[in-house]
């Protein structure tokens, strides 16, 4: 390992180190090495992508390697930057950074903060440089199968698991894999009395011998290896209703094993009512809007998204202590990340309370995590960086915040989808009381009477 950390090795010593590894793992006779039935290549992907979990040894020096470069000893953006001038030197960048990566710097803000340069790990989401993550990005990456994922059990021998390998790829000596390769030879299988090809299907399925191993071990079990396979084995057609109630006898075994609770329906309506009828518990809470200080202005912000990946918008109002709203806006925002229109929607609605001249402002939001982010409780990640500082700039030192229930604001509940509504406007403000949308207009005159809004809280 300290070898491979250090030294500059050629990709021929791999291959020798694999092709001896492979050698000892097939084993050799007096003619020579036996043939690989998997390839190395194969096999040294993890299990549940139907290999054997072996490290490929180009792939560990590539992350180690990695642990190199992405830790250097010192960090200095300054260079790259024109002195005085506040934007990034361009011809620079390119000297050292892909065209990609180099259009990725450009696009963000010079930092003006005075803080440490420092390197952000993106594979990680606490931003340290790991092994595990830089292995996973530099290896081949195959197919997930849960079914290869459970042949590499600890009580399972390592030969059973490897022959288990063997079979699911199709990788055993026999006269159909063998057909496979060029060898065409008569095909009889040995292990029953009537004359059959021999093939992986025969010997451990549909084989005299193999469906009365199967019959023994299952009805151990209380399992049939016939009943599901009639058609194949009793020659049976099946009938469309038949179909439907084995679909609707193994959906409600999923669903007793699933919810550890009786189902008790026999037709796949009341099956559909009971899914509807929730065995959880609620607890009915009334929650309404309170300021954050008594005494002080309090802003709500809150961001939304249509749906995954789709467009995002952020929105705010400003109360008095009364509830009355001082100022609102809706604002359009192009991001895809939920997390981050939640930052942008808070940091936009402290600057409109720069711009306006309102001092003195508590924050309410509906985030813990964002809540716990600025409270230097939780750590950020590195796409919010830049507004997480902005916004504790603006929000003084400390930052008064406070996290409140999104059912106790019907403001910019209401206000949710109007952000979104408007692409061609970026921001949206809201100063007088005939600009407030209608439904807003209820919301306010609802916070400042004090209603409540009803909170369903899930019990233990």
């Amino acid at each position: 390992m300290h070898l491979l950390s250090t030294a500059v090795i050629p990709k021929a010593v791999f291959r020798a180190i694999e092709r001896t590894c492979a050698n000892f793992l097939w084993g050799a006779s007096k003619e020579g090495s036996r043939y690989h039935w998997i390839g190395w290549t194969k096999l040294y992907l993890p299990p549940e992508e139907g290999g054997a979990g072996f490290c490929r040894l180009s792939d560990i020096y590539g992350f180690l390697l990695q642990a190199l470069v992405a830790v250097p000893d010192q960090v200095v953006l300054v260079g790259f930057l024109h002195a005085g001038k506040g934007h990034w030197d361009a011809h620079l960048l390119a000297q050292f950074l892909p065209r990609d990566m180099m259009s990725f710097v450009l696009g963000k803000p010079v930092p003006t903060e005075h803080s440490t340069d420092e390197v952000v790990w993106m594979l990680e989401s606490f931003e340290k440089f790991s092994l595990a993550s830089a292995y996973h990005e530099v290896r081949h990456v195959g197919n997930a199968s849960v079914m290869l994922s459970r042949v590499w059990q600890r009580p399972t021998p390592v030969k059973v698991s490897f022959f288990m390998v063997q079979l699911l790829m199709g990788r055993l000596p026999l006269d159909d894999v063998l057909c496979t390769f060029g060898f065409h030879v008569p095909s009889k299988c040995v292990c029953c009395l009537s004359p059959a090809a021999e093939s992986i299907e025969h010997v451990f399925a549909t084989g005299k011998v193999a469906m009365a191993i199967w019959a023994f071990f299952g009805s151990l079990c209380g399992i049939s290896s016939i009943v599901p396979n009639r058609a194949v084995f009793e020659g049976i057609q099946p009938h469309p209703p038949s179909i439907c109630q084995d679909i609707f006898l193994e959906t409600t075994f999923l669903l007793e094993g699933q919810f550890k609770q009786y189902v008790g329906a026999w037709l796949f309506l009341q099956l559909c009512d009971w899914s509807s009828q929730s065995g959880q518990r609620f607890e009915i809470k009334l929650v309404c809007w309170e300021p954050a200080v008594m005494g002080a202005l309090t802003l709500n912000t809150d961001g939304c998204s249509r749906s995954n990946l789709g467009p995002c918008g952020g929105r705010g109002v400003l109360q008095d202590p009364s509830g009355c709203p001082l100022v609102g806006f809706s604002a359009f925002l192009e991001v895809t990340f939920s997390f981050q229109v939640e930052t942008l929607a808070l940091l936009m609605g402290l600057r409109i309370c720069v711009q306006k001249g309102f001092t003195n402002v508590s924050i309410q939001l509906d985030s813990l995590v964002l809540v716990g982010i600025l409270q230097l409780r939780l750590h950020y990640p590195w796409h919010i960086r830049l507004e997480v500082r902005q916004i504790w700039k603006l929000a003084g030192d400390p930052p008064r915040l406070f996290h409140y229930f999104r059912e106790a604001n019907k403001v910019t509940d209401t206000l949710a989808n109007v952000g979104v509504a408007h692409p061609h406007h970026a921001v949206k403000l809201y100063e007088h009381w005939n600009e407030w949308p209608r439904l807003a207009c209820g919301g306010i005159s609802l916070d400042s009477m004090g209603a409540p809004s009803v909170r369903r809280v899930r019990t233990p």
